[in-house]
């Protein structure tokens, strides 16, 4: 009888993974043709756009408006999910706060969005929409084949390999971009077999449509490594990571200033200001608009050799995707890091004498990784874009600028690592209150799930006294305020108990006081959990105007409250 049961449950295991593989197969071959649609599409507006502003570039102040407002307005009236920007980043959202759910309907309007921004000059990626609509259709199919509800995440993440794989014809960059781009310093090892297979589906397709030649011309002569080669490889990885840390902070800090002006009646007014801007930035220097593979093609084959047009292409085309992505369009931020990357590496291999073929390849692998968080996935991509020829140089400028250019991505919600149980657990419940009553994340404020804070400590206390103080709790990190009553920060009690019996009369400020994620009373709970997932903190303060400790809530306060609507 146990035999019986035994063979049974293999046979159904058996018949549950095959399903699974056949799934797979599946997102791959449909990804790859409706990549080729969506491309034709692109491709569609390009050509009309093209011609409109043939007649005379000053109607490029009508085309790239134009574009922003009907992209704009296609997200809002028609998406589920209203938001405009970096395909990207809507990737992740649907990735690690609703679990590889994405819409079909926010799959095809956002992708059209795309594809209309970049076609009349926004300054895009088009592997954006191409991650949104592999993402979209992996999370549709595998709730077609019923696929079991913990692994829709990892096929929502293979669908994205398979955009990836077809728009680039590059299945090692599409499967090593789903490893990498969920967290900074971290990888998805579960979803590697799952993105092996969709991406190389994805990428046979996508090339018997549209042909197997590569992104860029490719670069075929061998460049000997001496020590020269390895030194201006460290100095361009130091200087990538420095202008990928501008482009991140310069993106990040426009993001952040545009939402609060959306939230005004101004908000429709941004696409057509935004479009303008664009149209004034491309009517000086046209080069900058769209996607820019010419651009970058032109400066791999290095004829592009003065210096002020170099400075203004990377200076310029940070300004025209920050404007872009931030004013209404839609798109990725990928190929804009390519390109800031193929004219730095074409302005250092100009002032060097070096090969400009060599150090542009250089150049887009190094701002690449600093700016997505992305290592190999960089230098895979010029290995297959461009050519093997510069891996060693490459992968030494992207370590360096990858890890000099700090934690800062231009992505909010890719945590540094892979979160906690207890953020697990809180990523869940987010979920499903984002399923079945969304409305309960805006409408549940933090000052609703606070706790009073029962165990402060002072700064200016010893540490004997906060010891003291502390043990007779069962929890273990503790908020420190200053004499005013602002919150300093939150000490664990190991760090207090690591001071010596002699030096315990030293004050609390000394011991090692980690920085608070801090929130308004008025704050949504939503925005707090995003916040807490981001920062991979179960425990968190809360703080009036002036900064001063008013309450905590940690994971379990969260999901106390909480819990109540869901099994309402």
């Amino acid at each position: 009888m146990a035999y019986t049961e035994t063979r049974e449950m293999l046979h159904n295991a058996t018949a549950q993974t095959t399903k699974e593989y056949i799934a797979i197969v599946v997102i791959g071959l449909v990804t790859s043709i409706a990549i080729a649609l969506f491309l034709k599409l692109f491709q569609y507006v390009s050509s009309l756009v093209e011609e409109v502003v043939s007649v005379n570039n000053v109607l490029l102040f009508l085309t790239v408006p134009a574009g922003l407002l009907i992209a704009y307005l296609a997200v809002v009236y028609l998406a589920e999910i209203k938001k405009t920007g970096c395909g990207t980043h809507g990737f992740l959202l649907s990735y690690h706060l609703h679990e590889g759910y994405a819409s079909l309907r926010d799959t095809v309007v956002k992708a059209t969005a795309s594809a209309i921004t970049i076609g009349c000059g926004g300054s895009a990626g088009l592997e954006g929409p191409s991650l949104a609509i592999g993402g979209g259709i992996a999370s549709a199919i595998a709730r077609l084949f019923k696929v079991r509800e913990e692994k829709l995440a990892r096929f929502f993440l293979a669908g994205g390999a398979a955009g990836l794989s077809a728009v680039f014809r590059a299945p090692l960059t599409g499967l090593f971009f789903a490893l990498e781009i969920p967290y900074k310093r971290d990888i998805e090892r579960d979803v590697f077999v799952d993105a092996a297979i969709a991406s190389v589906i994805s990428y046979l397709v996508f090339v018997s449509i549209y042909g197997v030649e590569a992104l860029f011309p490719l670069y075929t002569k061998i460049l000997p490594i001496t020590a020269i080669e390895v030194v201006y490889a460290l100095i361009l990885g130091v200087i990538a990571g420095v202008v990928g840390k501008i482009f991140v902070i310069s993106f990040l800090s426009v993001e952040h200033r545009i939402v609060r002006i959306r939230k005004k009646r101004i908000k429709l007014l941004l696409p057509v200001i935004g479009g303008l801007l664009i149209a004034l930035v491309g009517f000086i220097e046209p080069r900058v608009l769209g996607v820019g593979y010419e651009t970058i093609h032109e400066l791999i084959l290095g004829r592009e050799e003065n210096i002020l047009l170099l400075i203004l292409l990377i200076t310029f085309k940070i300004i025209a995707t920050t404007i872009t992505l931030n004013f209404g369009g839609s798109g990725g931020l990928f190929i804009p890091s390519i390109y800031v990357g193929a004219a730095l590496g074409a302005l250092f291999a100009f002032l060097t004498g070096e090969p400009a073929e060599v150090y542009v390849m250089v150049g887009m692998t190094a701002v690449l990784a600093a700016t997505n968080k992305t290592l190999l996935t960089a230098v895979a991509f010029t290995a297959e874009t461009v050519g093997p020829a510069s891996i060693i140089p490459s992968l030494i400028a992207a370590t360096t600028s990858y890890f000099l250019s700090g934690s800062e991505s231009f992505y909010d919600l890719q945590p540094i690592h892979r979160p906690t149980e207890k953020i697990h657990i809180l990523q869940d419940l987010y979920h499903r209150l984002s399923m079945r009553n969304p409305r309960i994340l805006k409408e549940v404020k933090v000052k609703d799930v606070m706790v009073k804070p029962i165990a402060v400590l002072n700064d200016r206390m010893e540490i004997s006294e906060a010891i003291s103080k502390v043990q007779r709790y069962t929890f273990r990190v503790f908020p420190v305020v200053n004499d005013d009553g602002r919150l300093e920060g939150f000490v664990a009690l190991e760090d207090l108990l690591s001071f010596t019996e002699k030096s315990r009369n030293l004050p609390v400020s000394l011991a090692s006081i980690r920085p608070a994620l801090k929130f308004k009373p008025e704050d949504s709970i939503g925005y707090a959990i995003e916040r807490m997932f981001e920062e991979n903190m179960d425990k968190a303060a809360v703080v009036d105007e002036n900064e001063r400790l008013i309450g905590i809530i940690t994971t379990k306060d969260i999901l106390k409250k909480l819990v109540t609507y869901l099994i309402r």
